[in-house]
């Protein structure tokens, strides 16, 4: 009993892994999940294989990648990450900045909570 105690208690003191990313640290599965959306879009608005985007992480909110710059084929373009959704900065569906901006909380807020809820 004292040994699955040690072992759960070393568990939960282990911090989550985390990922570099142009020197911000972020969570690897977020980071993956945001170049899954954004480099289609970036490589379709860039007019560029997907090969040729490189994406570039300009600001996190918690450990959640919620800005960045996609470059190539001679373009660049910037995409915010607002709830669940990126969008590109010139897109004219994004949402008013006050109000996406507590929509990005908000959905920070619900990340911290599932990862909360995985390590128990």
């Amino acid at each position: 009993m004292k040994r699955l105690l040690l072992v759960l208690l070393i568990t939960a003191c282990t911090p989550a892994q985390v990922l570099v990313v142009d020197g911000i640290r972020v969570y690897p599965q977020y980071w993956a999940d945001a170049v899954r959306h954004v480099q289609p879009m970036a490589s379709y608005e860039l007019q560029c294989p997907p090969e040729g985007v490189q994406l570039h992480l300009l600001r996190r909110q918690g450990r959640l990648p919620a800005e960045i710059a996609a470059v190539g084929c001679g373009g660049t373009h910037q995409y915010v990450r607002l709830g669940y959704r990126w969008y590109n900065v010139l897109d004219p569906t994004l949402p008013d900045r006050r109000h996406a901006a507590a929509q990005s909380e908000a959905g920070a807020v619900h990340h911290r909570q599932m990862l909360n809820r995985l390590r128990r």
